[in-house]
């Protein structure tokens, strides 16, 4: 596969965010990866439209649609992805064939499971039965978009036709991941060579080098790497030190611990 790759993800204005896009910014650079872009497209959030219903997850599968969006289609392939992510040096190598998707953790149960199948059955869409289907894809460009468009549709469903009354309770049935029921079915009916890879979304508190994966995320933990650690300010200058770079966990860190200066720049320009 030849041509410029993207890296898609939504950004809110909050300094936080602001913060983890810094450095994954960061580890883009210490990839080394002269291919891949992070292209900047002003947007209005989605979720301000009253039919999302202050679900603000929405927006990170809408903007793969909003306006301006039209300007990914000079990639070829995109990774979409949550900000508070990082890559690494294999990304640079990093380009599967197939439709590919990093692990989720949603569907713990039978239930779960029937009730997303039985939505794509009822909107006539194939299921191949891919489940637990993480957050972070990569693929051509077209489905990519195309699997955004169809995220947004059956979200909009799920809110308004199963979470309209009753949020439901994790770790079974429950609104909080309904963009993560809806993009099941949207990459098993848009992508049917899609695959799920452990390259993608590993975890940010693994001990294993970063030479294993491709993309790191940080999931919700208490475990270092944990991001709402860093954003609580409960790691200090110590534990910036004698950091290896060979364990995911101190990548992370040493990444966002460098990204705080860039951010000291960004809030700069906004006094």
């Amino acid at each position: 596969m030849t041509g410029r790759r993207a890296i898609v993800c939504y950004v809110e204005d909050n300094r936080h965010l602001v913060q983890q896009l810094l450095a994954l910014r960061l580890s883009l650079l210490h990839a080394g990866s002269s291919d891949t872009d992070l292209v900047k497209i002003p947007q209005r959030p989605a979720v301000e439209d009253p039919v999302w219903q202050d679900y603000r997850f929405v927006n990170s599968a809408a903007c793969l649609n909003g306006a301006g969006a039209e300007q990914l289609d000079r990639y070829p392939h995109l990774l979409r992805t949550d900000v508070d992510t990082f890559v690494t040096p294999p990304w640079h190598d990093f380009r599967p064939e197939a439709f590919t998707c990093g692990h989720g953790t949603y569907s713990h149960n039978d239930d779960v499971r029937q009730r997303i199948r039985a939505i794509a059955v009822q909107y006539g869409l194939a299921h191949r039965g891919l489940t637990n289907v993480g957050s972070t894809w990569y693929g051509p460009t077209e489905v990519v978009r195309r699997t955004g468009a169809f995220t947004g549709m059956l979200t909009t469903h799920l809110l308004t036709q199963h979470f309209a009354a009753d949020h439901g309770t994790w770790p079974g049935w429950f609104r909080g991941v309904a963009l993560l029921y809806a993009s099941e079915i949207a990459v098993n009916h848009c992508a049917p060579d899609a695959q799920l890879s452990g390259l993608l979304d590993a975890m940010s508190s693994s001990q294993e080098s970063p030479s294993r994966f491709a993309h790191i995320h940080c999931w919700h933990s208490d475990l270092r790497f944990s991001k709402h650690a860093f954003m609580g300010g409960r790691y200090t200058a110590e534990d910036a030190q004698n950091l290896n770079p060979d364990a995911v966990a101190d990548y992370c860190l040493a990444l966002s611990f460098q990204s705080l200066i860039a951010l000291e720049d960004w809030l700069a320009t906004r006094e």
